[in-house]
């Protein structure tokens, strides 16, 4: 979104160079935000990758991306091999590049709206199954539906906590009375809406029974 959003760089001078500029440093700067996780940092190191891949004229292999950025982060700190979120990250992304698709083939009768949440969520599971077993001893049957209802959300949660975070940060600067205050209360509301959603979805999703098993 923010190279297409920057795109019009491009077609002044040296904007090859200024697209990907923008989108890099706001990927960092996203990185930064949200507290370097390794699952941030993997995705991270994918982007750039991808990124410098067109910019050499290569193809895009989101694979090939995938390696480097393990690679990279193992060689920067090996001891993350043994971190959960690390496996999870990079096995669940595995997941949806290997098997997705061919999912998502097999279920092309289901309207698209119910085909693509359910096919990325089985790819993600086949992956990180033994992680998940291995160290919360539980599996999850009702995640592919669970899935149905929290990933259109994910959008809107996202967006709606960009706005509030700059009109927070905006705020601090210049904050006129009651025109900021509303504008404060808009971006914040909004915000709180979409995740209390979510986790709504998700608190229902658990309620049912027999959501999840035990795996001793």
């Amino acid at each position: 979104l923010v190279g297409a959003a920057a795109s019009p760089l491009a077609r002044r001078p040296g904007g090859r160079w200024t697209v990907p500029a923008v989108t890099m440093g706001t990927v960092a700067g996203y990185v930064l935000l949200t507290g370097a996780s390794p699952s941030v940092v993997r995705a991270a190191l994918m982007a750039a990758a991808l990124l410098v891949a067109r910019l050499g004229g290569s193809r895009a292999h989101a694979s090939s991306a995938l390696v480097l950025a393990a690679g990279v982060m193992l060689v920067a700190a090996p001891t993350i091999l043994w971190d959960v979120g690390f496996q999870l990250s990079v096995l669940a992304t595995a997941g949806l590049i290997w098997f997705a698709p061919s999912i998502e083939a097999r279920l092309a009768a289901w309207p698209g709206w119910l085909r693509e949440p359910v096919a990325l969520t089985l790819a993600a599971q086949v992956t990180t199954l033994p992680v998940i077993v291995a160290n919360f001893e539980r599996l999850s049957l009702i995640a592919p539906l669970a899935n149905v209802l929290v990933v259109p959300l994910v959008p809107l949660a996202m967006l709606t906590s960009a706005v509030a975070a700059s009109v927070g940060a905006a705020g601090a600067i210049i904050h006129p009375p009651l025109v900021g205050d509303a504008v404060d209360w808009l971006a914040g509301g909004s915000a709180w809406l979409s995740l209390r959603a979510m986790i709504m979805a998700g608190t229902a999703s658990a309620s049912v029974p027999f959501a999840a098993i035990d795996v001793t």
